[in-house]
């Protein structure tokens, strides 16, 4: 059963990618993108992170569809997070190392 569900995500997931068209901006945070050249897949390669755009859609929504295939199938507000995500209480992002007091 876990195995069907990670397939259909993945199935997902590039059938959104390929579907929407993949784009990349050459500076940080930049607006002006360009086409993605590369294989599809290679766009999972980089550490599996990348940053979606969606315009006009609900992450929830988007997350539903991703999981169950349905948009409407997990109430957040109700239920929580779906697993397997989990809420994240901190981020290493911008953490430094203070010299003077280390």
């Amino acid at each position: 059963r876990l195995h069907d569900q990670r397939i259909c995500f993945l199935k997902r997931l590039l059938l959104c990618l390929a579907t929407c068209r993949v784009h990349y901006a050459t500076e940080n945070n930049g607006l002006k993108t360009q086409p993605w050249m590369f294989p599809l897949a290679s766009v999972l390669c980089h550490g599996s992170r990348m940053l979606l755009r969606l315009n006009g859609v609900p992450w929830r929504d988007f997350v539903n569809f991703l999981i169950f295939g349905d948009q409407d199938r997990w109430n957040w507000e109700e239920n929580g997070v779906p697993a397997p995500f989990y809420v994240r209480r901190a981020a290493s992002h911008g953490v430094r190392l203070d010299t003077r007091t280390a």
